[in-house]
């Protein structure tokens, strides 16, 4: 049986009201939660949710969705009032299983989600159902500045500058940024909407300036007295900077946001915008992924600077892809994270031929057509070039530092390319912040390589709904197949990319790398 809740505002007042539909008739009993409700047997079509991650040839970010779609009988008229009713935006949760442990505790949780739009034709109603994955795709910057300076004073800049811009933010550590001016007659620059741990560095035409005090407020930071020329000054509790004399450019900065390497690594970064976004997180993905993101016990760091309109969706997508990490939203609709890694350890779930229905695919991994002979690895972001207008003082690594938008280091296996003879060059672009040359870079870029040049298998493999029942499977989870075919007949281990549920034919297509 699969049973529906789900939510609409009724009135013009917003005052809400939950509806329950299911395929079959049911009742909750008295000790259920809800208690003594009725669910409407009007299920026709429950449809068919779908996640998927690394499967349309990127190499991190958010999940693939393919989004659902619920038939609703109406054919006597029950859901016309329907029609006057907002459902848009609100949650929707998706359960299977028989009730008879009690309710909702006995049964599976499959999807939990919102509803995208309900339309009402006149025999049926249709639910459209989207995954949380769309709640990520509005602005991540929600401070604008006002305009509201009364020169000297103010670091709101005034109506003829910066008014209705956004205010910039940092996570992690970033190289290089241009700043806001938001206080033009006493050169006050933010580079963060919030605390900072640190602004490292501030340059004017390439040059580094001397670092002055730190202030506790911005106030304090305008009132400020006896500077020094060339020197610059921090409020770093608000993302500010102030110069000491007029700059001959538009000065930089390096900047870091965390307050230690620990965390300023991907699954921290990823982790703080998730709470910005109103997520609840995963606290073991965010350990999982730090083991990952490490070299010889050091943390790998990275860094985003986000301004304008951009979305949480592309400031995660930044992060994660080059690191190979995926993000997307379990069937409980909290926010998952993890890294592609080759498949290994006690499979989470064993599938065996006699288990798989009809309709088992082998299928090429888009990026995997032929494998890479060599992984170029493109980190340490600066995010403002500047190969011209540099003072004459500059010297020339800092020239070609400021030139390059990424570093870049090269891992090869010319191996590769005598048995591949069309074999190819892979690049990614990452976040990662390895200014130092700590490392980090080699041994991601090797890894990658590694993982891309054994041209891993993937299937699509079909089976019935109850294997999954009862059991919190997750994306990259592993799991074992052991099939006749593709010599597999001794079991495989791959990772678990996908799982697209088709609950009309009471079937899972789980998608498998490895």
């Amino acid at each position: 049986m699969i049973v529906v809740e789900l939510t609409a505002a009724i009135d013009a007042a917003g005052a809400t009201k939950t509806f329950y539909l299911s395929t079959d008739p049911f009742v909750t009993t008295p000790s259920d939660t809800p208690a003594n409700t009725e669910f409407l047997a009007v299920l026709v079509n429950p449809g068919s949710f779908g996640t998927s991650v690394f499967t349309d040839g990127r190499t991190g970010g958010g999940a693939t969705l393919q989004n659902g779609e619920m038939i609703v009988s109406n054919m006597d008229g029950s859901f016309d009032p329907w029609q006057f009713y907002s459902f848009d935006g609100r949650q929707i949760t998706v359960r299977m299983g028989e009730p008879s442990g009690g309710y909702p505790g006995s049964m599976v949780t499959l999807f939990k989600g919102t509803v995208e739009a309900v339309e009402l034709t006149w025999d049926s109603v249709v639910i459209r159902v989207m995954d949380l994955q769309r709640s990520l795709q509005v602005p991540l910057l929600p401070n604008t500045y006002g305009g509201t300076n009364s020169l000297p004073n103010g670091i709101d800049g005034t109506a003829n500058d910066i008014k209705g811009q956004k205010k910039p933010r940092v996570y992690g550590r970033v190289y290089n940024i241009q700043p806001q001016a938001v206080n033009t007659s006493l050169l006050i620059y933010q580079v963060s909407d919030r605390a900072v741990q640190a602004i490292d560095a501030v340059y004017d035409r390439g040059v580094a300036l001397a670092q002055g005090s730190d202030f506790a407020t911005n106030a304090l930071l305008q009132a400020a007295t006896g500077l020094s020329a060339g020197t610059y000054y921090t409020c770093k509790a608000e993302g500010l900077f102030r110069l000491a004399s007029t700059p001959a450019g538009y000065p930089t900065a390096d900047v870091t946001e965390g307050a230690s390497a620990s965390l300023r690594t991907p699954a921290q970064v990823l982790s703080r915008m998730a709470t910005d976004a109103g997520l609840t997180t995963v606290s073991s993905d965010i350990t999982s992924l730090d083991n990952l993101t490490s070299t010889s016990g050091t943390s790998w760091e990275c860094g985003v600077y986000v301004t304008d309109d951009v979305t949480f969706e592309d400031a995660m997508n930044q992060v994660s892809t080059g690191f190979m990490v995926a993000y997307y939203f379990d069937a409980l609709g909290r926010y998952r994270m993890g890294m592609l890694v080759a498949p290994s350890g006690i499979p989470s779930l064993y599938i065996t031929e006699d288990v798989v229905l009809p309709g088992i695919e082998r299928v090429t991994p888009p990026e995997m057509a032929v494998p890479p002979w060599a992984v170029i690895f493109k980190h340490t972001k600066i995010w403002t070039v500047q190969d011209t207008d540099l003072a004459g003082s500059v010297s020339a690594a800092s020239r070609a530092f400021l030139a390059d938008e990424y570093r870049t280091v090269r891992s090869e296996d010319a191996a590769v390319k005598t048995k591949y003879l069309l074999a190819q060059e892979y690049e990614v672009y990452s976040l990662m912040a390895d200014r130092s040359n700590s490392g980090w870079a080699a041994t991601q870029g090797a890894r990658v390589r590694d993982l891309l040049k054994g041209a891993p298998n993937m299937f699509r493999v079909p089976v019935p709904l109850d294997i999954i029942q009862g059991a919190s499977y997750k994306m990259l989870d592993v799991v074992s197949l052991t099939i006749s075919r593709f010599s597999m007949s001794g079991g495989k281990l791959f990772l678990l990319l996908g799982i697209d549920l088709e609950l009309a034919d009471n079937t899972a297509i789980l998608t498998l790398w490895g």
